[in-house]
């Protein structure tokens, strides 16, 4: 289990103190300086807490991937700095857990105990595409068998962590295979051929880096997140288990929201009385 103690979310709070000492807003901070530098440096302090262990199986080095724990950290976390949970989540929802769960064995193991390592260690997903969105069948992403495996060649734009994740999770097309095998994810290292062309100014995201990344890899098929198992029952997986894990960020933010209100009110005056003594604002309050 996560320990989430007092000391830990003392630690989130010092994270997240230093985070908001830094002026995120597009106008002010610099691209090289949001993408180059804030999102490791964010993650090199979490690292020690080990928060990537809560969203996998055992047998990878993890706590269990236990619901309840899952939902529990990112509450913490959003409960101190959105982004940061919003960050931590985007890792574990939309790659951690969809990897631990329909990747083959031997790809998982070789895949997810770096992200319970020493080292930093960052993925993502690249679905929605400049042209088509989220259309999933309308995806311009074509994969094509090779000798060695399969090729994956496309544009991606809107994924969070582009230029830092290590792993990529590649959603894509595939003339050649039955109907229900089609559509699909491929995992993919990012040292296998992606660049980024350009960098977003996402406003309110900041430090999670946005971007359009072309790419041109080569994977084994056995890459193929899910197996033989139709394209349905996959993604629907994986997009409805982000959503789910995705409503303690919004406990946590909404927990934050109360706790400043419930702050503002006692703490700021009018006409010599403070706001929390005014009927209409203790009405609005409860």
């Amino acid at each position: 289990m996560f320990p989430i103690s007092p000391e830990t979310t003392a630690r989130f709070e010092a994270i997240a103190a230093r985070l908001r000492e830094i002026d995120l807003s597009p106008p002010r901070l610099s691209q090289d300086a949001v993408h180059g530098g804030v999102v490791r440096d964010v993650f090199a302090e979490l690292w020690d807490l080990k928060p990537f262990a809560t969203f996998l199986p055992e047998r990878y080095g993890g706590h269990g991937a236990h619901a309840v724990e899952v939902i529990g950290l990112l509450d913490t976390i959003a409960g101190e700095h959105l982004p940061m949970a919003l960050a931590v989540g985007l890792n574990a929802a939309l790659f951690l857990l969809p990897v631990a769960t329909h990747a083959e064995e031997s790809v998982a193991q070789a895949t997810l105990p770096a992200y319970v390592g020493d080292d930093v260690t960052l993925a993502g997903m690249m679905m929605t595409e400049p042209g088509c969105g989220t259309d999933l069948f309308a995806t311009s992403t074509r994969v094509e068998a090779t000798g060695a495996g399969v090729r994956i060649r496309g544009v991606k734009h809107w994924q969070g962590m582009t230029g830092h994740a290590d792993h990529w999770l590649i959603f894509g097309k595939r003339e050649d295979e039955r109907r229900s095998r089609r559509l699909g994810f491929h995992l993919a290292p990012t040292d296998s051929g992606f660049a980024v062309e350009e960098f977003y100014r996402a406003h309110g995201l900041a430090p999670i880096p946005y971007g359009r990344t072309a790419f041109d890899v080569e994977v084994p098929e056995g890459n193929r997140i899910g197996g033989d198992e139709a394209y349905t029952g996959v993604v629907g997986g994986i997009l409805c288990g982000s959503r789910l894990s995705f409503s303690g960020v919004a406990h946590g933010f909404l927990r934050r929201v109360r706790r400043d209100l419930e702050r503002h009110v006692e703490e700021r005056s009018v006409f010599r009385r403070r706001l929390v003594e005014f009927d209409s604002v203790r009405a609005r309050v409860e």
